[in-house]
C-alpha cells in the first residue's frame, strides 16, 4: 500500500441496520468492481440483535430487540445508541489472510482503549477485552476478496439489553463498555476520530476522504 491511495471516511451518524447494510452491500459491490477505493463506515444503531453463522436459536430465545439474521461470521451480539459499529470495506490482499485481518482489527481497536488508558488486550476468542470482560465484537464476511461486517465498541452503550441474548455465545455479564470501565461517559465523537486515525495509520498512512454515505 501506499499513502497516496486514500482511505474513504463515511459517518452515517445514527442508522437503521438495513440502511447500513444496504449501503455496505453497493460500496462492497463498487470496490470490487474497482470503481471505489477501500472505505471505513462509522455508525450507531437503533436497537437491533444481530445473528452471525455460529448463532443458536437458544442464544436469543429471549431477545428484547428486532433480530436480523445476517451473513457474518460469530454469533449474535446486540447493537444500539452509545456503540461504535464499523464497516470496513477492505480489498483482502491489501491487510492479509483472513486471519491477520481479524487480529489488524483488534490491534487498532486496542490501541483506541489504550489510548483511553484501558489495558485492552486479546481474549481467547476473536474480540477484545479488559479485566475479563468484553468490550469489543468482531464479526466479519468476505465476497471475492472484499471484506465486510466490522467490529462493534461499546463506547457509552447501555449493556441492559444484552442480558436479552447469550452475546456470541457466553454469559451477558462479560460484556462491557468503556463507560462502565472508565466509571464517566466518554467523548463518542473522539473514539471515532481515534478509530478512523487508526485505519489510516496502519494502512501505511493512507489519506482519509470525507465521503457521504
Amino acid at each position: 500500500m501506499t499513502a497516496s491511495v486514500p482511505l474513504l471516511r463515511i459517518d452515517l451518524g445514527r442508522v437503521s441496520y438495513a440502511k447500513a447494510y444496504a449501503v455496505q452491500k453497493s460500496l462492497a459491490a463498487a470496490r470490487r468492481e474497482g470503481a471505489v477505493p477501500d472505505a471505513l463506515i462509522l455508525c450507531e444503531h437503533d436497537p437491533v440483535i444481530t445473528c452471525g453463522r455460529r448463532t443458536r436459536k437458544e442464544d436469543i430465545a429471549r431477545a428484547a430487540c428486532p433480530v436480523e439474521w445476517i451473513d457474518r461470521g460469530g454469533g449474535a451480539t446486540y447493537h444500539g445508541p452509545g456503540q461504535v459499529v464499523g464497516y470496513p470495506i477492505l480489498a483482502l490482499s491489501g491487510v492479509g489472510a483472513v486471519g491477520r485481518y481479524l487480529r489488524f482489527l483488534e490491534e487498532i481497536l486496542i490501541d483506541v482503549l489504550t489510548s483511553f488508558d484501558l489495558p485492552a488486550k486479546c481474549g481467547g476468542q476473536t474480540g477484545v477485552w479488559i479485566r475479563g470482560k468484553k468490550v469489543v465484537s468482531i464479526g466479519i464476511a468476505l465476497r471475492r476478496g472484499v471484506t465486510m461486517h466490522g467490529f462493534s465498541l461499546n463506547v457509552n452503550t447501555d449493556l441492559f439489553p444484552f442480558r436479552s441474548i447469550r452475546p456470541c455465545g457466553l454469559d451477558p455479564q462479560v460484556i462491557t463498555s468503556m463507560k462502565e470501565l472508565l466509571g464517566r461517559p466518554v467523548d463518542f465523537d473522539a473514539v471515532k476520530e481515534r478509530i478512523w486515525e487508526g485505519f489510516s495509520s496502519r494502512l501505511s498512512g493512507r489519506k482519509i476522504v470525507t465521503a457521504a454515505g
